[in-house]
Parts: C-alpha cells; structure tokens; sequence
C-alpha cells in the first residue's frame, strides 16, 4: 500500500466513524496497526479512539486495487 492509498484509507476511515450509525464523530486519535492483501487488494486495519480516556478499538479499511488509490468501500469497525 502506497502512502496515497493509505491517506484515502485513513480519510475514508476518519469519514466512517464520523457517520451517526456509528460513533458520530472523528476519532481522537487514529493510527494505521497494519495492511494485509485480500483478493489482489490491499487493506489496513486501524486502531483508533473515540475519546481521551477512551480504549483502543479497531477499524478496517480497504480494497485497494493496483495503484489506486480510493479504496472500494470495504469499510467496517468494532465497538
């Protein structure tokens, strides 16, 4: 995953939590935990915080084909 693909998969993750199905806001921190390939497509799994006293949780990312650098939509986290 190149550093294009993993700042739209961030963005896309950040523009995930922020929706009001799920925590509704954007994170308080968010870092990249690591990328695996799935189906010729790259993916990152994030760990994120809601709040600052918060736990980590987790949240995926991706689908990216090639150079691509949106991600297909695959976009899910656990809280």
């Amino acid at each position: 995953m190149n550093q294009e693909q993993l700042r739209a998969a961030w963005e896309a993750m950040v523009s995930w939590l922020s929706d009001p199905h799920e925590p509704g806001k954007a994170p308080s921190k968010i870092v990249c935990a690591g990328q695996f390939g799935y189906n010729e497509m790259r993916c990152c799994i994030f760990k994120f915080k809601t709040g600052a006293l918060g736990g980590w949780l987790v949240g995926l990312c991706g689908g990216s084909e090639g150079d691509d650098p949106e991600p297909c939509g695959h976009t899910f986290s656990e809280m």
